[in-house]
């Protein structure tokens, strides 16, 4: 985890969607996680890479469907950057062809917004549980 304080034993997230009701949803689903630490939230994918280069996250949630780019390349794009964060790609319907874009780009993981509930802690309390695993080597590989 980044940084030297208490809040580094949280891991901090950066949630991206572009539906502002799903966005709140989620927004208030992790914040209520005594192990997360909301830090910033977008609606498009420019907003997330600067988000994302500025608060410098530990797990990015990002929505494949953007205003002004797809999710996955912003996924892409992050896990480009020198010691990127986990990501995990997020998309209205599930299947294979949207895990395998996922992993294609680099991500650590997808989830189908029907299952983001139940999902999203399994994959997070995972990684804490191994907080010195390299983001590449995610316990559950892709959630579908």
């Amino acid at each position: 985890m980044k940084g030297g304080t208490a809040a580094a034993n949280l891991m901090r997230v950066l949630l991206v969607d572009a539906n502002p009701t799903f966005l709140a949803a989620a927004a208030r689903c992790l914040a209520s996680d005594g192990t997360l630490a909301l830090v910033g939230q977008a609606s498009t994918g420019s907003e997330a890479l600067r988000q994302a280069a500025d608060l410098r996250p530990d797990l990015v949630l990002v929505d494949i469907g953007l205003r002004d780019m797809n999710g996955l390349e912003v996924a892409r794009l992050i896990k480009g950057r020198p010691n990127p964060p986990r990501v995990v790609v997020l998309a209205l319907n599930e299947g294979s062809a949207y895990t395998d874009a996922a992993r294609m780009v680099g991500a650590d993981g997808f989830i189908a917004k029907a299952d983001f509930y139940e999902q999203v802690y399994g994959l997070i309390h995972a990684w804490l549980a191994e907080p010195s695993a390299p983001a590449s080597s995610a316990p559950n590989g892709m959630a579908a």
